[in-house]
């Protein structure tokens, strides 16, 4: 395991622990050589910083914490926060024997040196926890995931994000609460999409196509025998494209919707050399949730410029509301304006316009 996701396993079980402590933790980032990050400590902010040579060597930094009646508080939580497998700090007597128990598991050497610092060397028991936590949908750090939002709704853009997380970034996501966008509400996506684009500044891609770009758009893919999919695989190409003109990232994870060779070609086609993994339900993956509610957010603000525009509520998806929208829009716009609004080669259209 690398010494950021050393890191990244550490700092998730320190928040697990602090929380079961009623102490809240936020705003990390990286520093030199590790992470910072700060405790609420009864209201106090309490700023705390953890070190990992390239040695595998962790060091806890406590001179930031300016209260120092809680340093034996702090110190027995973050000490307790021992994973199997990256074990780090000082060891007290009644942890040692589970140190013992794992160190002597797989092909690992440890030994705790005079400063009281543990060293693990080698990687059976690391491959063993990046197993046993890892489903399908865990491709490693750094990766980039990417989603669409607007595919199936007859009104509004085509939206498509990616996102490259690595495991600090990761992190922080899962701490602001990123979820698959489609378990959450729009006023919680708006917020939530502002503090991806902050952590993931530099790292991220957003491309809209408008209904009547997309309309034109379709119309060229089908006059090459091409479809859909092939337009979302440019789509997503282009985020993915976007991404790597700033970053190096060998993966991306991707909510499946063709075969993988689609988007491959699109992106080989600019130069562009990446592993492409498509999976079904691909926002339980961090990056992927991420890229959700960022292709979410700006397809409900494309939702929200046209209604205002034509003074009409343009419902989402394909329900009976939207056949009544899209009847109301042709009564005082004209079949002609559709495409405008909507993407016209849905079956809706011959509802709305018969």
């Amino acid at each position: 395991m690398a010494a950021k996701d050393d890191l990244a396993v550490l700092f998730d079980e320190i928040c697990r622990n602090m929380k079961k402590n009623s102490i809240a933790v936020d705003s990390l980032k990286r520093i030199s050589y590790g992470i910072q990050f700060k405790m609420n400590i009864n209201g106090s902010p309490e700023n705390m910083r953890i070190y990992q040579n390239g040695k595998g060597i962790i060091k806890y930094d406590y001179s930031q914490i300016k209260r120092k009646e809680y340093l034996p508080m702090v110190r027995e939580i973050i000490e307790e926060s021992n994973e199997p497998g990256s074990f780090t700090g000082k060891m007290r007597g009644n942890i040692q024997s589970n140190f013992d128990k794992f160190a002597d598991a797989g092909n690992n050497s440890a030994h705790i040196n005079s400063s009281g610092e543990l060293r693990i060397a080698g990687s059976g028991l690391n491959q063993r926890e990046r197993n046993s936590g890892r489903g399908e949908y865990d491709l490693g750090y750094p990766v980039i995931g990417t989603d669409e939002s607007g595919k199936g709704d007859y009104f509004g853009p085509l939206v498509t994000a990616g996102v490259l997380v690595d495991e600090i970034s990761a992190l922080q996501l899962k701490f602001l609460g990123v979820k698959d966008s489609k378990e959450m509400n729009d006023s919680d996506i708006k917020l939530i999409s502002g503090k991806i684009r902050e952590v993931c500044k530099g790292r991220y891609a957003v491309t809209e196509v408008m209904p009547e770009k997309y309309n034109e758009l379709y119309s060229r893919f089908r006059a090459k025998n091409e479809n859909l999919n092939d337009l979302l695989a440019c789509c997503h190409a282009e985020v993915i494209e976007d991404i790597l003109s700033g970053n190096i990232c060998r993966k991306a994870l991707v909510d499946k919707f063709a075969d993988d060779r689609v988007i491959l070609d699109k992106l080989r086609g600019k130069g562009k050399e990446i592993e492409i993994v498509q999976l079904n339900r691909a926002e339980q993956n961090i990056a992927v949730a991420a890229a959700s509610i960022l292709a979410r957010s700006v397809f409900v603000e494309g939702m929200e410029r046209l209604s205002e525009e034509y003074s009409i509520m343009l419902p989402k998806g394909a329900s009976p509301a939207v056949i009544a929208a899209g009847k109301k829009f042709v009564f005082r716009y004209g079949k002609s304006d559709l495409k405008k609004v909507a993407k016209v080669h849905f079956k809706t259209t011959g509802q709305i316009v018969s």
